[in-house]
């Protein structure tokens, strides 16, 4: 019955969507109409498809497979903002609900934030989902305070070629071996088990060769046509693999990303892809579920009927600007000392001071610029430089793969630090 639940949310990621449905109908009750506002403001917004903000506005407008997604998209915001009674259906029109308009109100008065948190109250009452999540980040690894760790790697982060998959009869099998081989070690080393996945191997080696991609007697042939496809299928089953079998999730894939990323645009999960000397992506709690009161960096989001709460991290700057700051500078020199260079990736020192002190992006942000204008100044006990590399829009990425540091609001993505003489 709980995953019945949980699984009742639709397919997108940004909860932002909520916002602009409501502002769309309220520029038409007629969907047609409100379509056209929908797409207006999600351009605006730069809301893309994934989880992922794009880039720029690139939505070409006359194909007809970029107007089924917008059409799609539109579809399961209003299908999900009906459930949560958002809006109302009568007849052919839609109606903005009272605790629609309520909920436009704050957005417009109080800000997203606010907007975003009344969303995850009505979803929380009716799914309890971020609650089962949180819940099984902890119960899947206990002794890592609920870390997840979802390892990544291609045939060259093993140091095997393509020509040597390719053109070689036992290529395929031997870069399974290896990926077995590295895996159970990750194992060791993110939850301290030791774990023997031979079984799961031959499972997924079965499967590859059973699947249609490859042809014995045209076997360099299919193997070099069908490679993309196969490297693909191996990193999802891993994945798949981690996430049902050894964290023990009673969720598909699908619908973990959905509550993940919703989750970290709350400020209760973090999720990063591209950590510094991991492969892969990991995902952590930022936030407990506790019956009694948490500490005063806590503060409490939803309250259960059980008597459990969730509290979500929420630290104040003034008893946390030393600790932030040390590990900001012992931090920078981490990633420093594996990139032999001066400015480092602002992303990469995020997600590490992020994951130390297990604190939401917007926490960081808002941290960084207190400690730049102490640096400006001069009354910190670190130099702080922060410059762009590139800006977002001369990236020719479609989509931003990480949120942009907005530092007097202008995008910053390289820094160094260095001790005042």
């Amino acid at each position: 019955m709980r995953n019945k639940k949980i699984v009742a949310i639709r397919k997108f990621y940004f909860l932002e969507y909520f916002d602009i449905l409501l502002k769309s109908f309220e520029y038409s009750t007629i969907p047609e109409t409100a379509i056209d506002m929908f797409i207006v403001l999600k351009d605006k917004k730069q809301l893309g498809e994934s989880k992922y903000k794009k880039n720029h506005n690139t939505t070409d407008y006359s194909s007809i497979h970029t107007i089924k997604h917008l059409t799609y998209t539109f579809d399961e915001v209003l299908s999900e903002s009906l459930d949560l009674k958002l809006v109302e259906k009568k007849g052919k029109e839609i109606n903005i609900s009272p605790l629609g308009n309520k909920l436009l109100g704050i957005s417009k008065t109080k800000g997203l934030d606010k907007f975003n948190l009344e969303i995850f109250k009505l979803m929380e009452q009716k799914t309890n989902g971020f609650r089962y999540l949180i819940e099984s980040c902890y119960n899947g690894n206990p002794t890592k305070n609920g870390l997840l760790a979802f390892p990544v790697y291609s045939p060259l982060k093993l140091g095997i070629s393509k020509d040597e998959i390719v053109y070689n009869k036992n290529g395929l099998n031997n870069y399974f071996k290896v990926l077995q081989e590295k895996l159970e070690s990750d194992i060791k080393i993110y939850l301290g088990i030791d774990l023997n996945i031979e079984n799961a191997n031959k499972s997924l080696a079965k499967r590859i060769n059973t699947s249609g991609l490859i042809d014995n007697y045209n076997y360099s042939t299919s193997i070099f046509a069908n490679y993309n496809k196969i490297i693909k299928r191996t990193r999802d089953y891993w994945i798949n693999y981690f996430l049902k079998e050894i964290y023990k999730f009673d969720l598909s894939l699908s619908y973990f990303e959905l509550w993940v990323y919703r989750s970290k645009q709350l400020g209760i999960i973090n999720t990063h892809e591209f950590y510094p000397g991991f492969n892969g992506k990991i995902v952590y709690p930022i936030s407990v579920l506790m019956d009694e009161k948490a500490n005063t960096d806590f503060k409490e989001l939803y309250s259960y009927e059980d008597g459990a709460k969730l509290y979500f991290h929420a630290p104040k700057w003034s008893s946390n600007q030393n600790e932030f700051v040390d590990i900001l500078f012992r931090s920078y020199h981490d990633i420093k000392a594996r990139t032999k260079s001066y400015f480092i990736s602002l992303h990469d020192l995020r997600d590490m001071v992020c994951f130390k002190m297990k604190i939401a992006e917007k926490a960081f942000d808002e941290f960084l610029r207190k400690a730049y204008q102490l640096n400006l100044k001069n009354q910190l006990k670190i130099k702080i430089s922060l410059e762009t590399d590139k800006l977002p829009e001369e990236n020719k990425a479609i989509y931003l793969m990480r949120e942009p540091v907005l530092i007097s609001g202008k995008p910053k993505n390289i820094i160094a630090i260095e001790l005042k003489k």
